[in-house]
């Protein structure tokens, strides 16, 4: 219980906006232009123990000026900039941007070491997109955001702070996102069923409904989403990866308790961890129905009353023979 009230509180923590919205406002401060800007980042892994997680991609894109008073001005056309944007929408609407090219603009990639630290280094100042392009393994992507190069700080004891107004030092620490599966696996328990017969499975993710991928038993592979059916057949088994660790599932079975089977399932219902969840579907064969009893009592009791009869017709062979003495 622990475990999963810990993953559940992970998940409402780690589906949110990975790193907060810096914004560079402050009408009474003024910038100094001069100085250039640092983002750092220091990622770690908090359900392991704040463990480095290494090789993790991170792209930068510069999306608007910023001017001495603290105001944006963008540089790509139909950007939202505002803590509630549509984060997904921006980060296209960047990309598109940026591979038809802007003027001003300004992108680059680094990669998380083995400390799980990485930087972007003398940074004009301005507006940039943070996006994580490449999980690391056993992670999915953090959500992209806004960070504000520099931006106002209200205490003097930050790291790298050179300002009591505004900070050109930015330090991130994004929030992991772990990696968790889903295997589905049916048995079919009897020597007189049709094997090859297809059961049909719904799968449902709870506040997730992005895009999966899945394999199965028999090599195929695809993609999957909340709310998708899966067939499978006796013995056969189908895994959906790409899962954020910590939500609930629920699997449910079309063809459950039909066909004079009795189906038990295990581990239907209940979170996905970042080892791996397995749910199975079970088949028994179910006792024969009412009808097959009523014909059997019947053949039991012809059997019986021929068995009084010939009974009684040797009793009256052998009294006549006595009587014939």
């Amino acid at each position: 219980m622990k475990k999963i009230l810990l993953l559940i509180l992970s998940a409402s923590l780690l589906l949110l906006t990975a790193i907060p919205v810096m914004a560079a406002e402050a009408p009474d401060a003024v910038i100094d232009e001069t100085k250039s800007g640092q983002i750092y980042l220091d990622y770690q892994d908090d359900l392991e123990g704040n463990a480095p997680i290494s090789g993790a991609e991170f792209t930068l894109y510069k999306v608007a000026e910023i001017t001495a008073e603290g105001s944006y001005q963008p540089l790509i056309e139909g950007i939202e900039i505002s803590d509630t944007a549509d984060m997904k929408a921006v980060t296209e609407t960047v990309r598109s941007a940026y591979e038809a090219g802007i003027e001003n603009g300004y992108t680059a990639v680094t990669v998380t070491n083995v400390d799980g630290f990485a930087s972007f280094q003398e940074l004009s100042q301005g507006l940039y997109l943070l996006e994580e392009t490449k999980p690391a393994e056993k992670h999915l992507t953090t959500k992209p955001t806004f960070v504000s190069v520099p931006h106002t700080t209200q205490s003097l004891d930050l790291p790298y702070s050179q300002s009591d107004i505004w900070d050109y030092h930015i330090v991130i620490e994004p929030k992991p996102v772990l990696e968790g599966s889903l295997t589905i696996t049916k048995t079919v328990q009897s020597m007189k069923a049709d094997l090859n017969q297809e059961f049909h499975f719904t799968v449902t993710f709870l506040e997730y409904d992005g895009m999966l991928h899945f394999t199965k038993s028999d090599g195929t592979e695809g993609e999957f989403k909340s709310g998708d059916t899966v067939t499978l057949k006796d013995k056969e088994w189908i895994t959906l990866s790409g899962l954020p660790a910590g939500i609930r599932y629920e699997v449910t079975e079309l063809e459950a308790d039909q066909g004079g089977f009795l189906t038990t399932t295990k581990e239907a219902e209940g979170y996905v961890f970042p080892e791996g969840s397995e749910c199975a579907f079970i088949n028994t064969q179910t006792p024969p129905p009412t009808g097959d009893s009523h014909i059997l009592w019947i053949a039991g009791t012809i059997a019986g009353i021929s068995l009084i009869a010939a009974i009684c017709f040797l009793c009256m062979i052998r009294k006549r023979r006595e009587d014939n003495r």
